[in-house]
């Protein structure tokens, strides 16, 4: 592939103590068919041996970016990474996942095939704790909101992503999501899935990512309401407010299952304040449980 035919491509990797995944991953990037990429590595603070590792890489590669800073999370190691990149099109690789060969040329080609496309992203495969293919959801506007399908590693353009600001670091998950929003309601919702798994997506036996800290932490429904909170307008705007998500609790009977009745009651506690949320829950019966869960 020539150079000035194929635009550069720029992979940044958030690390933080990463030492026994890093180079698996890294090397990973080597091995795409695709030759035109930087490779940027963002050290978030490592305490293990993830920044030797890391050195050791980067002068035996080519077009590597080595960016080290203090542990100020995976949203700001991704900012950085991104603010440093030089390429046409961006993606972003955690430190303990790895890449199928094809992933970056199939991906560059669909930009190539469809200008007007924003997003592209595949399905992925489990490996380590858990294996098979993981079918992602195709793109669809109204249940994207609800449920994000677009994975962290979805390719976007550089600049696009950059003049919105990258990743919101207030955030600890689902800031991928927050951030995909975004980038929709500013610009379109044209959103390409390729079917096929291009991604091997790490379930690390430890229990000690980001994801399992977070569902652990409790930190998930957190997250939507501040999501549901900033893009409040988008979200009304595609026929999801308050009142909406109401009629969605009904009309699919989500409130006859204990997990979403419980998950609804607090997410409409969260929205409101506790003493509307009181009198809502007074006078709406879909709110009370039964004995028996039903």
């Amino acid at each position: 592939m020539v150079k000035d035919v194929f635009p550069l491509v720029s992979v940044v990797v958030p690390c933080f103590n990463a030492e026994s995944t890093i180079i698996e991953t890294l090397d990973s990037i080597l091995l795409q068919d695709y030759r035109n990429i930087e490779i940027i590595i963002v050290n978030d603070g490592s305490t293990d041996s993830s920044l030797d590792l890391i050195n050791a890489f980067a002068a035996r590669g080519t077009n590597v970016n080595v960016i080290a800073q203090a542990n100020f999370g995976q949203s700001r190691a991704r900012n950085v990474g991104m603010h440093a990149a030089k390429g046409e099109y961006i993606m972003f690789l955690d430190a303990d996942d790895l890449l199928a060969t094809t992933y970056v040329s199939e991906c560059v080609e669909v930009f190539r095939q469809r200008p007007e496309v924003l997003l592209v992203y595949s399905d992925m495969e489990l490996f380590e704790r858990e294996t098979g293919v993981f079918h992602l959801d195709a793109f669809n506007l109204r249940q994207f909101l609800i449920r994000n399908c677009i994975p962290s590693f979805c390719m976007c353009r550089t600049k696009q992503i950059r003049d919105l600001g990258g990743f919101d670091e207030a955030m600890e998950c689902n800031e991928d999501w927050e951030c995909w929003i975004r980038m929709i309601a500013n610009y379109s919702p044209d959103v390409f899935k390729i079917p096929k798994p291009l991604y091997f997506y790490r379930k690390r036996n430890t229990l000690d990512s980001v994801t399992d800290r977070s569902v652990r932490q409790d930190k998930v429904d957190d997250s939507f309401i501040y999501v549901y909170h900033k893009h409040y307008r988008f979200y009304k705007q595609n026929k999801l407010s308050i009142s909406d998500f109401f009629a969605l609790v009904i009309d699919n009977g989500f409130w006859k299952a204990r997990y979403y009745n419980v998950w609804f009651r607090r997410f409409f506690y969260k929205l409101f304040k506790k003493s509307k949320y009181e009198a809502i829950e007074a006078n709406t019966s879909f709110f009370h449980v039964r004995r028996d869960g039903k």
